[in-house]
Order: structure tokens, then C-alpha cells, then sequence
């Protein structure tokens, strides 16, 4: 019973934040370009996980096949 009262308050609660950015942004340009007030530190953080995210995708598993089960320590630096 909790899990799915977890889940309940997890849907209402996407629910709530898409109707509340629905009514901020008032075209598709503005809401793709984030009516351009993004502050420099929030794309820097984003650009970095999208970064992280293709080498952990991508490139960490090619680490490993081309070198091995050795590559494995690079996923505690």
C-alpha cells in the first residue's frame, strides 16, 4: 500500500509541475529556449551531464572491451 501511494504522489506531483510550466511558457520557442533565462552555472551543470553521460554510455564499455576487465578502475576516479 505505500509503494503505491508512492507512486500516486510522485504522478500528481509531475502532474502539478507540467500544468505549472505550461502556463509560464506561452509559445514552443520559449519553451525550448527557456525564455533564455537560464543562468550560465545551469548550462554549464547541464552540459556536463550530458557529457558524463555519453562517456558512461559510450565510452567507459569501450574502455573495458579494448582494455579489458583492467579498465574497471577508471569507474573509481
Amino acid at each position: 500500500m505505500l509503494q503505491i501511494s508512492a507512486m500516486i504522489l510522485y504522478f500528481c506531483l509531475a502532474l502539478g509541475v507540467g500544468v505549472f510550466s505550461t502556463r509560464r511558457h506561452t509559445s514552443s520557442e520559449g519553451f525550448l529556449m527557456g525564455n533564455r533565462s537560464l543562468n550560465y552555472w545551469l548550462t554549464a551543470l547541464a552540459a556536463h551531464a550530458s557529457d558524463m553521460s555519453n562517456w558512461l554510455f559510450m565510452g567507459y564499455p569501450a574502455l573495458i572491451f579494448l582494455g579489458g576487465m583492467f579498465g574497471c578502475y577508471m569507474a573509481t576516479r
